[in-house]
C-alpha cells in the first residue's frame, strides 16, 4: 500500500512482540508498522538528514505511526497534524537507529450526558518511537518506545 509517495508494509517480529533496548529503563513495543523512509535514506550523511527526516515522518500520518497506543490521557488520535523533535540518531552496522518525538492531538470522548456542552475534547499527546532505517533499502521498522517504571 502506498500514502504520499511512501510504502507501508506489515511485517512481523517475535512472539513477545517486545525487544529491551541497551538501557534498561527503555522497552521497545513492535506493533508491525513497517514504512520506507527513502528520502531520509538519501540525506544520510548531509546536514539536512534531520530535516528531511521529520518532514517525511511528519507526512506519515497517524496510521502509519504507533500513536494509538502511545495515548496517554485520550481515547483515540485525532485527524491532526503531527510534529516530529528528532531525540537520537546512531549509526549501526545495518541500520540508521532514530529516537523521535512525537507531538500529537488526541481526543477524549464526552459523556453525551443530556446538556453535557463538551461532546469531545482534544488533548495534546506525546510519545516516542524508534525508527530503525535499513541502509540498503530504506525499509524502517517503527515502535513505540516506553519508559520503564523505576
Amino acid at each position: 500500500m502506498q500514502k504520499n509517495g511512501l510504502e507501508l508494509k506489515t511485517g512481523s517480529y517475535n512472539s513477545a512482540g517486545t525487544t529491551v533496548c541497551q538501557a534498561a529503563r527503555f522497552q521497545t513495543t513492535r506493533y508491525d508498522f513497517m514504512i520506507r523512509l527513502g528520502n531520509a535514506l538519501s540525506a544520510w550523511g548531509t546536514p539536512g538528514f534531520e530535516a528531511v527526516l521529520k518532514q517525511e515522518i511528519a507526512q506519515l500520518g497517524a496510521e502509519q505511526l504507533p500513536l494509538q497506543q502511545g495515548l496517554s490521557s485520550s481515547n483515540y488520535v485525532a485527524d491532526a497534524p503531527i510534529t516530529v523533535m528528532i531525540n537520537s540518531v546512531a549509526e549501526m552496522e545495518k541500520v540508521i537507529r532514530v529516537k523521535a518525538g512525537i507531538f500529537y492531538k488526541g481526543v477524549t470522548g464526552g459523556c453525551s450526558c443530556e446538556g453535557d456542552p463538551t461532546t469531545a475534547s482534544e488533548n495534546t499527546e506525546y510519545c516516542e518511537v524508534q525508527l530503525d532505517i535499513d541502509k540498503a533499502t530504506a525499509e524502517t521498522a517503527v515502535a513505540l518506545v516506553a519508559e520503564q517504571p523505576d
